[in-house]
């Protein structure tokens, strides 16, 4: 799994500023656009994919996850990856709201700090 910057070949119908997609999360089963998550103090883009977070040998996409990606400056990065449901059990494990007051809190220190 991974986080990409440029269209994937398998992806080239993917505007980039149509859709304002600012990433790829790639899982081993899709490639899904990452848009803007939160514009205000910062600006960050996140997707919601297919996950499996069990070990095993197989990949199985039992889950949803929600990846969120901030570029502090050229090759500096904040990520975060939450299991936000269990579709095999049907469970939900975090809110999409919780997640992006967390976002909300690092963007007013990523600012405070920036503006020193």
């Amino acid at each position: 799994m991974s986080i990409r910057n440029e269209v994937p070949e398998e992806e080239d119908w993917a505007d980039r500023s149509r859709y304002e997609v600012g990433y790829w999360r790639v899982t081993p089963l899709s490639i899904y656009p990452m848009t803007p998550f939160i514009l205000k103090p910062i600006k960050n883009y996140a997707a919601e994919s297919d996950c499996y977070m069990d070990d095993g040998p197989v990949y199985r996409a039992t889950s949803t996850c929600h990846t969120a990606l901030y570029e502090m400056r050229k090759g500096v990065f904040i990520y975060s990856l939450f299991h936000i449901s269990d579709d095999v059990k049907r469970k939900q494990k975090v809110k999409i709201s919780d997640i992006r007051t967390l976002w909300l809190q690092v963007g007013n220190k990523v600012r405070k700090q920036s503006s020193r």
